[in-house]
């Protein structure tokens, strides 16, 4: 039987779903934005300002989408004059609204950039670092998705992010980040998390500010993206897909289709130069041509269900451009989950474990 991990029906639409405007400190209108990102070929614009949780329903055509959304920040605060042995803690992540609502939960009118007649749910509340899973518990229990935001440029460490819980997606790719020299492709913070039982999607962004224009070799936008596949162009819908992970994150490379059958992976894609399976354990394997400079376009992988307890696909174009499915967990539905010594007799028909 096929189980897919990327729908067969519906089309895709792409995705930018970290973007800033005017409205804090980018540089660009909403407006503007709409135009440059729609000429691309982009269906969906979340317009994530700092601390200003705004709709932009303005923007919105038949064939362009605005979800709602903001980028909060939470800070440990220490003075840069403080002896201490690491950097100062700091966490940004961005919400989604599933609803479209504008109403800000955990309104903190002193952080950075606040609007001081911020429309909130309840009362204000003081955002704290120390208190970054309650505040993310707080706001998704108002109908919000968050994800965790470039976690280089953050300098995050696995000791700071270890313990860090609802999360929806991580950023596998900032390009924003990435084109001022931070090497954010986050492919070890998703693997950390997912290894320690964190079911999180991946997503690539731009995070553009626009400080430079979009014909300048350092411009941030149009470098990360998101391929969400849904029925239709209407925000219940792309929330929905975002949600069951029907989308995957990309600097360029498509992937057209993802399936399991009879214990295989099959994945066909645009031309790349490889195709990597990954998984929880040491057995990722890769799909190449016979030759250098050889491109392909579809990869078939056994799963033997010893080592991969979650696999994810990986493409690579041979010209620095890579895409990231969204995770795979117990592909082969082992029961309960369980990767012990009964999986390995199965595989190997051996008797004894030694």
């Amino acid at each position: 039987m096929r189980k897919y991990l990327l729908p067969p029906t519906g089309n895709f639409y792409k995705a930018n779903l970290h973007c800033h405007s005017v409205l804090s400190d980018g540089k660009y209108t909403p407006e503007h934005l709409k135009e440059i990102y729609k000429e691309r070929g982009y269906s969906v614009l979340s317009i994530t300002d700092h601390n200003k949780l705004i709709k932009h329903d303005d923007l919105n055509d038949e064939t362009f989408l605005s979800i709602t959304g903001y980028e909060a920040d939470l800070s440990a605060y220490r003075h840069w004059y403080d002896n201490e042995p690491n950097h100062t803690p700091v966490v940004h992540v961005n919400f989604f609204s599933k609803n479209n609502s504008d109403a800000m939960p955990c309104y903190d009118p002193t952080r950075w950039l606040a609007m001081p007649d911020q429309n909130h749910v309840g009362d204000t509340y003081e955002r704290s670092y120390y208190r970054l899973n309650e505040f993310i518990e707080r706001t998704c229990k108002e109908g919000f998705l968050c994800t965790f935001n470039h976690p280089t440029w953050s300098c995050s460490d696995l000791h700071e992010y270890d313990g860090m819980k609802g999360f929806f997606a991580v950023e596998v790719c900032n390009y924003g980040c990435y084109t001022e020299g931070y090497q954010e492709l986050d492919e070890h913070v998703l693997d950390d998390m997912l290894r320690r039982g964190n079911k999180v999607f991946v997503t690539a962004t731009d995070d553009n500010h626009n400080n430079f224009p979009v014909d300048h070799p350092r411009c941030d936008s149009f470098g990360g993206f998101d391929m969400i596949k849904a029925e239709k162009l209407e925000y219940s819908a792309i929330i929905e897909a975002l949600e069951k992970g029907n989308f995957y994150a990309s600097m360029g490379p498509e992937i057209k289709e993802l399936y399991i059958e009879d214990e295989y992976l099959y994945v066909k894609t645009s031309p790349v130069e490889k195709i990597f399976m990954k998984c929880f354990g040491r057995g990722s394997r890769v799909a190449s041509g016979d030759k250098k400079g050889d491109l392909i376009t579809e990869a078939r992988f056994k799963i033997n269900g010893l080592t991969e307890r979650y696999i994810r696909v990986v493409l690579y174009d041979g010209q620095g451009k890579y895409a990231w499915s969204q995770p795979c967990w117990n592909p082969l539905e082992i029961d309960d989950g369980k990767y012990g010594p009964e999986t390995y007799r199965r595989i190997y028909n051996v008797d004894e474990i030694r």
